[in-house]
């Protein structure tokens, strides 16, 4: 016997019987929002593989100090991370797909073949030229000509556009970094001034140092309409103070007549003329349309921090990691205590915030410790510092340009 049908309203969709309905797939899940307060919970952790449980006693990954707050997880409940579903970092695909698209852009074959997706691998496989962004039922085509990218800029980002960074395809808005410090670091800043990154859609793009510029031009076009995703670009500055090349490369450098007079790879605040205008060159080379460059006041992200008024808490965390590579725990926290009585005691013995703040840096400059590993810890440190307290107050001791990038993309962000 047929079923008796009705139009569903959707054309690629058709007929579909008469009692079903049609709803957006968010509408048939209700999320949880109840907190477990349980003292010692059994901690599960979402995989790729699926649910596990968690082996606390051999401290690794992430550890939160309390899992009192957590939501607590009942047979039958859909676990989802975020993240992964706005990134499409879970989405399996497999090698027989990513090589029948790779054989589908060979060149001279008479094909047209349309294919629509939310994965940022299977974007990062295709053809930069091949490849259309559709924004408000607007299709932006990213083939040569269309965007300010040239010639040079297709080859470079054809070999380094990988599956971590086509998510910029997707997102809402984008902040696009040159190395881990501020990719690790920004989602916890963003939360403290209550702009969460997930909830507005924005994702960060870590170059690793190299094509910012590059990757900026992409949401940039030559003509017609724009692109209305915001892009931040965050870069440093790399200009120290007076007083860094002593405190952070070579004592010997408290003497100028000791600076290497061929090949220096830096600069100091003197040598730089016209700030302004220095400060504009680096702008220019990524500014324009929707795209926005934030460079700092100074010198580099840790710097920043320490000369913004973090600079005690950023040893605090700098002297906790330091003491945790010794094994015994009761031994650990004795040497944690006197390494920042030591730290703090030289912090103080500077006199100014450039010294000051240089101190902090030579940590990092002397290899003493890693820039990822100390973003990592200090962004769940900076949860616990400033709990509690108003973004009024948390934003007076955030460096400036890392605030503002971070409102220019929440702000003006519409989505795809």
């Amino acid at each position: 016997m047929s079923r008796e049908m009705k139009d569903s309203g959707v054309e690629w969709i058709g007929e579909i019987p008469k009692d079903w309905k049609l709803q957006r797939v968010k509408n048939a899940f209700i999320r949880k929002k109840t907190e477990a307060h349980q003292e010692d919970p059994v901690v599960l952790s979402l995989a790729r593989m699926g649910v596990k449980v968690r082996d606390l006693s051999k401290n690794e990954g992430q550890i939160a100090e309390s899992y009192y707050n957590y939501n607590p997880v009942e047979s039958g409940d859909l676990l989802l991370n975020p993240m992964d579903l706005y990134s499409g970092a879970n989405c399996s695909v497999s090698m027989v797909e990513l090589k029948l698209i790779q054989s589908m852009q060979k060149k001279g074959e008479n094909q047209q073949v349309i294919l629509t997706t939310h994965s940022p691998l299977l974007a990062s496989v295709v053809e930069l030229n091949n490849l259309l962004l559709i924004q408000n039922r607007k299709a932006f085509s990213m083939r040569e000509g269309e965007t300010m990218l040239d010639s040079s800029d297709y080859k470079f980002l054809e070999r380094y556009l990988d599956a971590t960074k086509a998510n910029l395809f997707f997102a809402k808005g984008v902040i696009i970094v040159e190395g881990p410090g501020e990719a690790l670091l920004l989602p916890t800043l963003a939360k403290l001034l209550n702009r969460n990154l997930t909830d507005y859609g924005i994702s960060i793009v870590d170059v690793k140092s190299t094509g910012l510029r590059r990757y900026a031009r992409i949401f940039q076009r030559k003509e017609g309409d724009k692109i209305n995703i915001p892009v931040s670009c965050i870069t440093d500055r790399d200009v120290m103070p007076e007083c860094a090349p002593a405190i952070c490369i070579d004592e010997k450098y408290e003497d100028r007549d000791n600076w290497p007079k061929k090949n220096r790879k830096w600069k100091v605040e003197s040598e730089i003329k016209d700030k302004e205008k220095y400060i504009q060159e680096i702008e220019k080379k990524a500014n324009g349309q929707n795209v926005k460059t934030f460079i700092p006041e100074q010198w580099t992200l840790e710097y920043e921090l320490a000369a913004n008024g973090l600079g005690e808490e950023m040893l605090q965390t700098i002297a906790t990691m330091l003491a945790e590579k010794i094994q015994d725990k009761e031994k650990n926290e004795e040497k944690k205590a006197e390494l920042l009585e030591k730290y703090r005691k030289e912090y103080n013995e500077y006199q100014n915030k450039e010294a000051k703040a240089s101190y902090v840096y030579s940590f990092f400059s002397h290899k003493l410790v890693s820039k990822a590993e100390f973003a990592q810890q200090f962004s769940f440190d900076l949860e616990n510092i400033f709990k509690g307290k108003q973004v009024e107050e948390i934003v007076t001791v955030l460096p400036n340009y890392l605030v503002k990038a971070i409102e220019y993309v929440t702000t003006k962000s519409e989505g795809i």
